[in-house]
């Protein structure tokens, strides 16, 4: 009995290490127009009122998502628009760099064309808003 306590105190200890962000910061963004570079294209991402937009383009190809601004519990921002039964989200993480990666979610392939995706990263803010 005191081996299968000490082996539930050991698996709770690493739960709560594996489950803790300890270093993990809120990735923070202010209002404004950010430069960004996609696979495929270029675009623009605009923070404003808690919302965001990312339009996207490319030579032959565009796109657009626009949603409410959530943050996750691990530090993470995203969001999300649904055209449809496809619901694109599109998340924006920080890295151990100091970059700003914009990854999407399943079902994003019908916000923007063939050629053009929404991975990237942010390359530097262009206008704040006040």
């Amino acid at each position: 009995m005191e081996t299968k306590a000490s082996y539930i105190g050991l698996l709770t200890a690493v739960f709560m290490c594996i489950n803790t962000p300890n270093d993990l910061q809120a990735l923070e963004l202010s209002d404004g127009s950010y430069e960004t570079f996609q696979d495929g294209g270029e675009g623009i991402l605009k923070i404003f009122d808690g919302k965001a937009v990312l339009q996207v383009e490319g030579d032959a190809c565009g796109g657009r998502v626009t949603g409410k601004l959530i943050s996750s519990i691990d530090g993470d921002l995203s969001f999300s628009q649904s055209i449809g039964e496809d619901r694109c989200t599109l998340v924006l993480r920080g890295t151990e760099t100091g970059a700003i990666k914009i990854m999407p979610g399943q079902s994003c392939s019908n916000f923007h064309g063939a050629t053009c995706s929404f991975y990237g990263v942010l390359k530097q803010q262009t206008m704040a808003q006040h």
